[in-house]
């Protein structure tokens, strides 16, 4: 789950025996302030997530349950969207 207004992804794990998840953990989804997480894409192993504002996009390592952060800021700088 991403909170749009933190631009933080929280993990959780569910307990089943208690019939209900626990928080897991909570990364951040972008270095900028003012970044609004706006997109969520699980692939294999890796966890994208877009930010507006910033426009970047982080990249998280799933494999072990608990999402890594690998690359914090992929984007497309002013003079690349100028052409």
């Amino acid at each position: 789950m991403v909170g749009e207004l933190t631009a933080t992804l929280h993990t959780f794990t569910l307990a089943e025996s208690e019939g209900h998840w626990h928080e897991a953990g909570t990364v951040s989804t972008s270095v900028v302030e003012g970044a609004a997480p706006s997109e969520v894409d699980l692939r294999g192993r890796w966890l994208y997530v877009a930010n507006r504002g910033p426009d970047t996009i982080a990249v998280f390592d799933a494999a072990g349950g608990r999402p890594v952060t690998v690359k914090m800021r992929i984007g497309i700088d002013d003079a690349q969207r100028r052409g």
